[in-house]
């Protein structure tokens, strides 16, 4: 499990103690928070059914029918039942089966429905469909968001945690993190907005314009557009708009012929629907079997970092025969090298000072 995972369960436990605490605060006090906690990260024990971390299983079965919409109402049913029952033997009074139900429904579900407000996407209608949802609202990574219902978590404590106004703190802080999420999304169209606009002005013409989250805050996007010969990518402060200075990335014929080949393979498919998005191609000589082999490497361009990771901080690299046939394909990662002064433009575009991250 690596930091960006960690950071988001973390986030996931946190909503569900607030969730919790919401529905069943007054009647169990810390404890809903904690058991909140335990019930908003069961959806991300998926990651546990992946066995090699190089595999494809992690974007075929990771937020997949753990974070489907049907997942909280059907596998409330018996967790409420289990609370009640263990409720019973411990004290015998226990909370009404409808509250617990409600409290485990509304845990589970709320889950997913964040993820969705991230352009990392989950399958949220599994299993009638596996095709990903998402809107790139909020970074997978928001300390405004975690950090706004921590503290109303520790100020609820504080005040008591079975209190009416405990209760308020939390409720109000759910509908705060609600409506920042909701501004979020009001960021990522304006972005995307703001690229049509720039290429319009420089007489650009593109097929798709993008507009993705970058982490630690919801006014930086990263903008990738798609023209027939290249892959364009810049980076758009909301908070005070500047001139795009676009680096172009050229698509290279043979690499997209070959992209285009593997389109009926079970890998593709599994990729392509993960990434939801422009996949840049290259196309480079492979060393071994098979013979005369290529090795295509595929680059999921909705995450990525100024220079060495311009392009997608992760792929799938597919290695192909003398025939264009398919061998293997695996998961890959880009190993970046990031300096003080990456850091600092990175800053100064947040904030929408001029700035050249290329």
């Amino acid at each position: 499990m690596d930091g960006v995972q960690l950071l988001d369960i973390v986030t996931q436990g946190v909503l569900g103690a607030a969730v919790g605490h919401a529905v069943l605060g007054r009647r169990l006090g810390a404890k809903a928070m904690a058991i909140g906690f335990v019930g908003g990260i069961i959806p991300d024990l998926d990651i546990f059914l992946v066995q090699d971390s190089q595999s494809l299983d992690y974007w075929h079965y990771h937020r997949g029918i753990t974070h489907s919409v049907f997942f909280g109402p059907v596998v409330g049913l018996p967790l409420a039942a289990l609370s009640l029952a263990v409720q019973r033997w411990r004290d015998g009074t226990p909370t009404p089966f409808g509250q617990w139900y409600l409290f485990w429904a509304l845990v589970l579900v709320t889950h997913p429905i964040l993820d969705l407000a991230t352009h990392w996407g989950t399958a949220f209608f599994m299993p009638l469909s596996d095709t990903r949802f998402g809107v790139p609202a909020v970074s997978v990574i928001d300390p405004v968001y975690t950090l706004a219902l921590v503290a109303a978590l520790v100020f609820a404590l504080i005040k008591g945690a079975r209190s009416g106004a405990a209760r308020h703190l939390v409720l109000g802080a759910l509908a705060l993190s609600t409506l920042y999420v909701g501004m979020g999304w009001g960021q990522h169209m304006k972005a995307e907005r703001l690229a049509r606009a720039d290429l319009e002005a420089k007489a650009i013409a593109a097929d798709e314009v993008h507009a993705y989250t970058t982490i630690f805050s919801p006014w930086l996007r990263r903008l990738v557009a798609v023209t027939p010969e290249a892959h364009l990518v810049g980076f758009v402060s909301t908070l005070r708009p500047q001139p795009i200075d676009w680096f172009e990335v050229p698509r290279e014929p043979l690499a997209e012929a070959a992209k285009a080949g593997l389109g009926g393979t079970e890998e593709a498919r599994i990729y392509t629907n993960f990434a939801t998005g422009p996949i840049h191609a290259v196309l480079v000589p492979h060393e071994g079997n098979p013979t005369d082999g290529k090795e295509l490497r595929l680059y999921d361009m909705r995450f990525g970092f100024p220079d060495g990771a311009l392009t997608g901080l992760w792929g799938m690299t597919a290695i192909i025969d003398a025939e264009g046939q398919l061998v293997a394909a695996r998961r890959f990662s880009v190993e970046t090298d990031i300096q003080q002064g990456d850091l600092l433009a990175l800053a100064r575009a947040k904030l929408g000072l001029p700035q050249h991250l290329f």
